[in-house]
């Protein structure tokens, strides 16, 4: 049996549970974007960007728990009917991705709060376990919007590479977007193998 200590250190990456935990995802989010400058605090310190997606059966959400509090979230949307939340401010640049025959995913909202303390190991889970899903699902580009300040750490970590730079982003206050791609064949050779046989499925 592990030890008090450990159980509190550990943390579980899984999807959404319910409507009490999505509430959760909000609130960090707000947490976030407020102390970045990018929204305005709410009352009801809850924040849905791009919220009609919370909902679509292309979108996964998935949260990291510890002590049964949501310390950290990521999304990730395949393409499908309803497009992508980067179409909001790249929609060019997506549908020359379609037309080139990739099959795309978006990974959104990717936060983590102040809370969680050092925060690379929950940042690098969300991330693997996003990536992993999109393999799963054929895609073979992904793509993230992320400040400019943090581009690196996605170009170190799985080979992302600058497709557009927007000065805002449609939603958010005064929040500089920077898009990313990950192609599933520019990626470390360790991360393909998350996908069967090392291939796309």
């Amino acid at each position: 049996m592990a030890e008090p200590s450990a159980q509190r250190d550990s943390v579980i990456i899984r999807p959404v549970a319910n409507e009490d935990e999505l509430d959760m995802v909000h609130h960090l989010t707000h947490d976030n974007y407020v102390a970045m400058g990018y929204a305005s605090p709410q009352p009801n310190r809850k924040l849905a960007h791009y919220g009609d997606f919370d909902h679509l059966i292309e979108t996964t959400i998935l949260v990291a728990i510890r002590d049964n509090e949501v310390i950290g979230s990521a999304s990730v949307t395949m393409d499908g009917p309803w497009g992508l939340t980067v179409d909001k401010d790249f929609k060019r640049i997506c549908d020359m991705l379609r037309y080139n025959g990739r099959s795309l995913a978006v990974i959104w909202r990717l936060v983590i709060a102040k809370s969680a303390g050092p925060s690379l190991k929950i940042l690098m889970g969300l991330i693997q376990q996003v990536t992993n899903r999109a393999l799963m699902e054929g895609v073979n580009t992904a793509l993230i919007t992320v400040n400019p300040k943090h581009q690196t750490v996605y170009q170190r970590l799985v080979n992302a590479t600058v497709l557009s730079t927007n000065n805002f982003t449609k939603g958010l206050d005064q929040a500089p977007g920077v898009l990313l791609r990950m192609d599933y064949e520019n990626l470390p050779a360790s991360w393909k193998t998350l996908a069967p046989n090392g291939q796309a499925a």
